[in-house]
């Protein structure tokens, strides 16, 4: 029946990738398309296809490779490339996240730093993208870091010449908090009400 297609999160998964090798054969095709495809169109497609594939694999047969896939798209992220596959990395980074969990927590900095970077794109559809990321992120990262990830978007809020670009970094902020178990602290606080108190209100 259907219900064997669901994992215990009501996720939609298919039972042939969590048999042995049968995802790292997807894996192989969509990686090598990734970073190694001969047309702009072609690695997007890859990209897509390898988030889809990631999303229907059960978690216990997607750890051995989650480093794997998370190094491979964070490098592919860092080169110059098109905002539709930049959206397309951070949508399966994202991905991966939700998937995966605190099986990537090693690859917590890379991930935050990656989604940073996305926040200070020129393109919208990007910048939405890493605050998606963000949020994923949150239940994986220690305090300390969420902190930092709050401090930092507090910051680049404060500092933003554009009204548009100010706000991406203060929803990112109310994405990271929503997800926060325990309130920051205070010296985090204090830079997000900074943050808060340079709207434009006028």
């Amino acid at each position: 029946g259907s219900s064997r297609l669901k994992d215990d999160n009501g996720r939609l998964v298919l039972p042939y990738l969590s048999i042995k090798k049968s995802f790292e054969n997807y894996l192989s095709i969509f990686t090598y398309g990734l970073t190694s495809g001969t047309t702009l169109e072609l690695r997007e497609q890859a990209c897509v296809a390898l988030k889809d594939t990631i999303s229907m694999t059960e978690t216990i047969a997607l750890k051995p490779y989650l480093s794997k896939i998370a190094g491979s798209l964070i490098r592919v992220f860092g080169d110059r490339i098109s905002n539709t596959l930049k959206e397309n990395v951070l949508g399966a980074l994202s991905t991966s996240l939700a998937t995966g969990g605190v099986l990537l927590k090693a690859f917590a900095p890379q991930l935050q730093t990656t989604f940073l970077k996305g926040m200070k794109d020129a393109d919208e559809k990007v910048r939405h993208s890493a605050i998606s990321g963000l949020e994923a992120l949150v239940p994986v990262c220690p305090a300390s870091r969420i902190d930092t990830c709050l401090s930092e978007l507090s910051n680049q809020a404060l500092n933003a010449e554009e009204d548009t670009v100010m706000m991406t970094y203060l929803i990112g902020v109310h994405h990271v908090l929503i997800k926060l178990q325990a309130p920051p602290s205070e010296a985090c606080q204090g830079k997000i009400d900074a943050a808060l108190a340079g709207l434009p209100f006028d």
